[in-house]
């Protein structure tokens, strides 16, 4: 049985969906809850994990990895703006 579970929520949508959606974490989640999650999610698909795998595994954890980065950048840039501009 593997472990590797890959296909969380696919999106072909990724920059217009909400962020904090995307990482499963509330609107309202503190710093160290979003980066936890964001942590969690990509450990799944990170390429390192699913390398040996078939081609359609790898293509979905690439995407699912991407859609997960750009969320969490998303996010991250949002909070450096509001630490910015105390």
């Amino acid at each position: 049985m593997s472990s590797h579970h890959v296909n969380h929520e696919p999106s072909s949508t990724h920059s217009s969906r909400d962020p904090y959606q995307i990482l499963g974490v509330p609107k309202n989640a503190p710093w160290d809850q979003i980066k936890r999650a964001y942590k969690e999610k990509i450990r799944s698909c990170h390429p390192d994990r699913v390398e040996g795998l078939s081609q359609d595994i790898q293509k979905a954890a690439k995407k699912n990895f991407h859609e997960y980065t750009q969320a969490f950048q998303r996010l991250e840039r949002s909070q450096n703006q509001k630490a910015t501009n105390k």
